[in-house]
């Protein structure tokens, strides 16, 4: 359980480190740079491990964790805008800002779930 909440805390500040890294990335070398759609593609990833952990950390320990519904629900919808702008700035042409969305609108539900716990 230790582990979970440790792994839980710590891939929090890696999706907040590899998101503002995309960001300034994308802003810099426009939205086909090769190395923003990497760390883009990383960033949605790292958000389903987080939501996983999440998880299993509420299903385990239901009793102490049963006020994080609200944190869960805007995590839930972090994660879904991240999918479906990660989808839409693949098919995009020149989406370069439709990257930076796919890594800033998630990145502020994390803040705002953060906020609630």
């Amino acid at each position: 359980m230790d582990l979970l909440l440790v792994g839980h805390s710590l891939i929090r500040w890696v999706v907040l480190v590899v998101g503002v890294l995309g960001v300034s990335m994308v802003w810099r070398q426009g939205g086909q740079s090769r190395p923003g759609g990497i760390l883009t593609r990383v960033f949605v990833v790292l958000l389903d491990l987080q939501f996983v952990l999440g998880v299993s950390l509420l299903v385990l320990d239901a009793e102490s964790r049963g006020g994080a519904w609200p944190h869960v629900g805007v995590m839930t919808g972090a994660i879904v805008l991240a999918h479906v702008l990660r989808v839409r700035s693949r098919k995009a042409e020149g989406a370069r800002s439709l990257m930076i969305a796919t890594l800033l609108a998630p990145l502020s539900l994390v803040g705002i779930g953060l906020l609630l716990l």
